[in-house]
């Protein structure tokens, strides 16, 4: 990740491309984050959070997420 890069739109053409290729299959899409601020920006993308719970042994909370074919 480059910081000073960030909010010129480079993830979200990698992401639209990634599911356009994943709904012309016509197959699901999953990811999980760990980071509570990255929900809210895979939802933009029609991904819903699965199950979320805590990593064992005091490890990070994660989302795991998917995302149905458009």
């Amino acid at each position: 990740m480059v910081p000073e890069r960030q909010g010129e739109g480079l993830g979200t053409a990698l992401m639209r491309d990634g599911l356009a290729r994943a709904d012309d299959l016509g197959v699901p899409t999953w990811l999980e984050t760990s980071r509570a601020n990255n929900v809210a920006y895979y939802e933009r993308f029609a991904f819903r959070s699965e199950v979320d719970e805590d990593a064992p042994e005091g490890g990070p909370h994660i989302w795991f997420m998917r995302r149905d074919p458009a």
